[in-house]
Protein backbone atom coordinates (compact mmCIF):
# COMPACT_ATOMS: atom_id res chain seq x y z
CA UNK A 1 0.00 0.00 0.00
CA UNK A 2 1.34 3.44 -0.92
CA UNK A 3 -0.17 6.83 -0.12
CA UNK A 4 1.15 10.01 -1.77
CA UNK A 5 0.69 12.62 0.95
CA UNK A 6 2.30 15.57 -0.84
CA UNK A 7 4.76 16.12 -3.69
CA UNK A 8 7.85 14.08 -2.75
CA UNK A 9 6.24 12.73 0.46
CA UNK A 10 5.05 9.11 0.51
CA UNK A 11 3.75 6.71 3.13
CA UNK A 12 4.14 3.00 2.40
CA UNK A 13 2.79 0.11 4.43
CA UNK A 14 3.27 -3.64 4.42
CA UNK A 15 1.37 -6.42 6.21
CA UNK A 16 2.36 -10.09 6.42
CA UNK A 17 -0.56 -12.23 7.65
CA UNK A 18 1.15 -15.63 7.30
CA UNK A 19 4.26 -15.75 9.49
CA UNK A 20 6.78 -18.61 9.26
CA UNK A 21 9.32 -19.36 11.99
CA UNK A 22 12.75 -20.98 11.83
CA UNK A 23 12.53 -24.67 12.66
CA UNK A 24 14.81 -26.28 15.22
CA UNK A 25 16.44 -29.48 13.94
CA UNK A 26 15.18 -32.86 15.13
CA UNK A 27 17.31 -34.86 17.61
CA UNK A 28 19.96 -36.87 15.77
CA UNK A 29 19.91 -34.64 12.69
CA UNK A 30 22.84 -32.55 11.51
CA UNK A 31 21.19 -29.38 12.86
CA UNK A 32 19.71 -30.82 16.03
CA UNK A 33 18.59 -28.75 19.01
CA UNK A 34 21.58 -27.75 21.12
CA UNK A 35 20.92 -27.49 24.86
CA UNK A 36 22.32 -24.54 26.81
CA UNK A 37 26.03 -24.74 27.62
CA UNK A 38 25.53 -25.45 31.32
CA UNK A 39 24.34 -28.68 32.90
CA UNK A 40 20.87 -28.83 34.41
CA UNK A 41 20.47 -30.35 37.87
CA UNK A 42 17.13 -31.87 36.81
CA UNK A 43 15.89 -33.88 33.80
CA UNK A 44 15.07 -31.72 30.75
CA UNK A 45 12.26 -32.03 28.22
CA UNK A 46 11.57 -29.79 25.22
CA UNK A 47 7.93 -29.22 24.37
CA UNK A 48 6.71 -27.75 21.08
CA UNK A 49 5.82 -24.08 21.08
CA UNK A 50 2.11 -23.34 20.85
CA UNK A 51 2.82 -20.08 19.00
CA UNK A 52 4.39 -21.92 16.07
CA UNK A 53 1.06 -23.28 14.84
CA UNK A 54 -1.14 -20.31 15.70
CA UNK A 55 -2.40 -18.14 12.86
CA UNK A 56 -4.18 -15.01 13.96
CA UNK A 57 -4.18 -11.26 13.45
CA UNK A 58 -2.11 -10.90 16.64
CA UNK A 59 0.62 -13.13 15.13
CA UNK A 60 0.82 -11.17 11.87
CA UNK A 61 3.58 -8.67 11.06
CA UNK A 62 3.55 -5.21 9.59
CA UNK A 63 5.15 -1.84 9.32
CA UNK A 64 5.40 1.43 7.45
CA UNK A 65 7.92 3.71 5.79
CA UNK A 66 7.62 7.47 5.49
CA UNK A 67 9.88 8.81 2.75
CA UNK A 68 10.42 12.21 1.25
CA UNK A 69 12.57 13.67 -1.50
CA UNK A 70 13.99 17.16 -0.95
CA UNK A 71 16.52 18.76 -3.35
CA UNK A 72 17.85 15.36 -4.45
CA UNK A 73 18.11 13.97 -0.91
CA UNK A 74 16.00 10.84 -0.41
CA UNK A 75 15.21 10.42 3.31
CA UNK A 76 13.01 7.88 5.05
CA UNK A 77 11.93 6.68 8.47
CA UNK A 78 10.65 3.16 9.04
CA UNK A 79 9.00 0.98 11.66
CA UNK A 80 8.35 -2.77 11.53
CA UNK A 81 6.68 -5.00 14.13
CA UNK A 82 7.44 -8.73 13.81
CA UNK A 83 7.81 -11.93 15.78
CA UNK A 84 11.38 -13.14 16.28
CA UNK A 85 11.92 -15.96 13.75
CA UNK A 86 14.40 -17.80 15.98
CA UNK A 87 12.83 -18.95 19.26
CA UNK A 88 14.24 -18.48 22.72
CA UNK A 89 13.74 -21.40 25.09
CA UNK A 90 11.82 -20.49 28.22
CA UNK A 91 12.46 -22.75 31.20
CA UNK A 92 9.83 -23.91 33.64
CA UNK A 93 10.49 -26.14 36.65
CA UNK A 94 7.73 -28.75 37.14
CA UNK A 95 7.74 -30.75 40.39
CA UNK A 96 7.45 -34.51 39.86
CA UNK A 97 5.94 -36.73 42.58
CA UNK A 98 8.53 -39.07 44.03
CA UNK A 99 11.43 -37.84 41.92
CA UNK A 100 13.48 -34.85 40.82
CA UNK A 101 11.71 -31.89 39.27
CA UNK A 102 11.50 -31.73 35.48
CA UNK A 103 12.70 -28.70 33.51
CA UNK A 104 10.48 -27.94 30.52
CA UNK A 105 11.98 -25.91 27.67
CA UNK A 106 9.33 -24.21 25.55
CA UNK A 107 10.14 -22.22 22.39
CA UNK A 108 8.87 -18.63 22.51
CA UNK A 109 8.87 -16.02 19.73
CA UNK A 110 8.90 -12.53 21.33
CA UNK A 111 7.71 -9.48 19.39
CA UNK A 112 10.45 -7.31 17.89
CA UNK A 113 10.07 -3.61 17.08
CA UNK A 114 12.51 -2.32 14.47
CA UNK A 115 12.92 1.41 13.88
CA UNK A 116 15.26 2.86 11.31
CA UNK A 117 16.19 5.60 8.89
CA UNK A 118 17.83 5.88 5.47
CA UNK A 119 19.47 8.76 3.65
CA UNK A 120 20.73 8.78 0.07
CA UNK A 121 21.97 11.32 -2.47
CA UNK A 122 23.00 10.78 -6.07
CA UNK A 123 26.19 12.62 -7.00
CA UNK A 124 27.13 11.44 -10.48
CA UNK A 125 28.69 8.90 -10.97
CA UNK A 126 28.11 7.56 -7.40
CA UNK A 127 25.27 7.30 -4.93
CA UNK A 128 25.91 8.13 -1.28
CA UNK A 129 23.77 6.05 1.04
CA UNK A 130 23.46 5.50 4.77
CA UNK A 131 21.14 3.27 6.76
CA UNK A 132 20.53 2.72 10.46
CA UNK A 133 18.21 0.30 12.25
CA UNK A 134 17.58 -0.49 15.89
CA UNK A 135 15.72 -3.57 17.13
CA UNK A 136 13.85 -3.40 20.43
CA UNK A 137 12.66 -6.47 22.33
CA UNK A 138 15.29 -9.04 21.29
CA UNK A 139 15.72 -11.80 23.86
CA UNK A 140 18.43 -14.44 24.24
CA UNK A 141 18.85 -17.76 26.03
CA UNK A 142 21.07 -17.41 29.08
CA UNK A 143 23.54 -19.84 30.62
CA UNK A 144 22.90 -18.44 34.10
CA UNK A 145 21.28 -21.27 36.11
CA UNK A 146 19.95 -18.67 38.60
CA UNK A 147 17.72 -17.06 35.94
CA UNK A 148 14.15 -18.27 36.49
CA UNK A 149 12.95 -18.52 32.88
CA UNK A 150 16.34 -18.82 31.13
CA UNK A 151 15.73 -15.77 28.92
CA UNK A 152 17.32 -12.31 29.12
CA UNK A 153 16.99 -9.00 27.25
CA UNK A 154 20.16 -7.34 26.01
Amino acid sequence: MTAHLAPGLNLEGVWTPDVRFNQIGKPGSEFQFQPPRYRFQHPVQRIPGDQEATRSLARSEGGFRLSWLVQGWDMSLLYYNAADKTPVLRQRLVPQPGGPSLILLQPHHPRLHTVGATLSKSIEPVVLRSEAAFTIGKRYDTVNPQDLDGVVRR
